[in-house]
């Protein structure tokens, strides 16, 4: 999928950490094989979550927190 290609691209490109509203099982894989930090539940503005992010204000997750398909037009 696009997005699992997103997530090698960032592992090629020395992302050290991705925030976002939510990580599905196969992006999980991929970010976590690359060691690459995930930050999961966050809203809000960009500059509201790279803020949170500097001052430590965020929790990585040890895990997915939707299913596979979440955001597939599945999860209604």
């Amino acid at each position: 999928s696009a997005r699992i290609q997103e997530d090698q691209l960032m592992a090629t490109k020395n992302v050290g950490a991705v925030i976002t509203g939510n990580f599905g099982t196969n992006d999980f894989k991929v970010l976590e094989a690359a060691k690459i930090k995930k930050y999961s539940g966050v809203s809000g503005t960009v500059r509201e979550a790279i803020e949170k992010y500097k001052n430590d204000q965020l929790v990585e997750i040890s895990a997915p927190d939707v299913s596979s398909h979440y955001g597939m037009g599945r999860n209604f």
